[in-house]
């Protein structure tokens, strides 16, 4: 007699993977932590995205469904134009340029440049390198969100031009 004609055999073979499944799902729901609404008065990491992380000419930042993105405009050798967009209303915003992870420099505010808050806006100094790091702390429904990222982002990377 085969193996394979064992009828419990069979529908051993038939019931394992979905069982399998079943318990990975199961596993899943039971144990993963859950969501939570950000609670008032509480301040939260806010997470960079790879694109912080090289010459990309852009940031974003994010916590849950909660996204920013920083784009600076150079205006001139010594001046950049810090641009953030939020997908919800922001109460303030205020960024900080050091020379180290350490450091503590004064904040600079930014400003608002439409009525729903979601676009704001500041002039800094351009960096003297892509290893200063940038300071960003933001209100908005009553919490705190905060970042740490080097400013290698101001640097917009060039397309390769072949000559």
């Amino acid at each position: 007699m085969s193996i394979l004609t064992n009828k419990h055999f069979i529908v051993a073979m038939l019931v394992t993977p979905i069982l399998a499944v079943l318990a990975y799902f199961l596993t899943d729901y039971l144990v993963s932590e859950r969501p939570h609404a950000a609670e008032q008065g509480a301040s939260y990491k806010l997470v960079a995205k790879p694109n912080c992380r090289y010459a990309s000419g852009k940031c974003e930042l994010k916590n849950g469904g909660f996204l920013l993105t920083l784009k600076p405009e150079r205006l001139n050798n010594n001046k950049v134009r810090l641009s953030l967009d939020a997908n919800f209303s922001l109460q303030g915003a205020k960024i900080a340029i050091s020379q180290s992870f350490g450091a503590t420099p004064a904040p600079i505010d930014m400003q608002a440049l439409d009525e729903a808050k979601k676009r704001w806006q500041t002039e800094i100094d351009q960096p003297s390198s892509g290893n200063n790091f940038l300071r960003l702390v933001i209100s908005a429904r009553g919490s705190l969100y905060f970042a740490d990222v080097t400013t290698i982002f101001f640097n917009e990377d060039r397309p390769y031009q072949a000559n």
